[in-house]
């Protein structure tokens, strides 16, 4: 499941460059609003699951 959500995040970044390239130069002050609220989504999704890693096993109720 953490995969897929990974993934997920990385297809949203690749998909957000694209669009800034094609964007540059002409893009509306909302596009950016939107860009950067995307971005933070996926910072955060990140991290969560930076932290769930670091965790032991027994921590995050898995298994020791």
């Amino acid at each position: 499941m953490k995969r897929i959500r990974q993934q997920r995040m990385v297809d949203d970044l690749m998909r957000i460059e694209r669009e800034w390239r094609c964007e540059r130069g002409h893009s509306l002050i909302s596009d950016y609003h939107a860009m950067w609220g995307v971005l933070e989504r996926i910072r955060i999704e990140l991290v969560d699951d930076l932290n769930d890693t670091d965790k032991p096993a027994s921590e995050d109720g898995g298994a020791v």
